[in-house]
């Protein structure tokens, strides 16, 4: 269900990060994500007036959540996220399963974060408002690797980005429609240390 080992693996064992990303994802499973099984339920019941919007959500969780070593989550939101695409029809058991698993993930991960040392889980970390800024480092971790990036990935991110970002970001992404994956990094970078400098996400 929940592989720290895992996670830290993915963040070359930088425990602290780990931490506050952890700290971040909870803030957004309580808040941004917190309306995700709701739309789910309407859509099991045939009511497809947020199905986009759920899809986009649960794409957004899902890439989230593999970086994080939260192992059963992100397999049922994987599995809710080809029903969404195939134009499947998704059913109450599934809905009622990926709301328990969000429910039994935070108590995981609030149980992982106590056994922390204090100074590894800030309260900066755990009261984290907006929570795009883990998106970026992991979007940094994926463009040093010259990954490509899919454009519904962007895009779900754009939308999380404050406005004083929107120059910055489009230089992000024309960097990358050229394969320019070192501007691209230095663009990010720099987007990731003001965020921080400002203490703002």
């Amino acid at each position: 269900m929940f592989d720290p080992q895992l996670g830290l693996q993915q963040l070359n064992g930088n425990r602290k990060l780990y931490s506050r990303l952890l700290g971040l994802l909870t803030q957004q499973l309580t808040h941004e994500f917190a309306t995700l099984p709701e739309m789910l339920y309407k859509l099991a019941h045939g009511d497809l007036a947020h199905k986009i919007e759920a899809q986009q959500l649960n794409h957004t969780l899902k890439g989230v959540l593999g970086n994080l070593g939260i192992t059963k989550l992100t397999q049922l939101s994987t599995d809710i996220n080809l029903i969404l695409k195939s134009n499947g029809l998704i059913t109450t058991d599934d809905v009622k399963q990926f709301e328990t698993s969000i429910q039994e993930t935070l108590e995981a991960i609030q149980l992982f974060l106590r056994a922390q040392p204090v100074e590894e889980v800030s309260a900066h970390a755990l009261n984290q408002p907006h929570g795009f800024q883990h998106h970026l480092i992991f979007l940094a971790k994926r463009i040093e690797s010259n990954e490509f990036i899919d454009e519904e990935d962007l895009a779900n991110i754009k939308r999380m980005l404050p406005s004083h970002f929107n120059e910055a970001w489009q230089n992000l992404v024309d960097a990358l429609d050229i394969f320019d994956f070192e501007q691209a990094h230095r663009v990010l970078l720099t987007m990731i240390n003001t965020d921080t400098e400002t203490g703002i996400g």
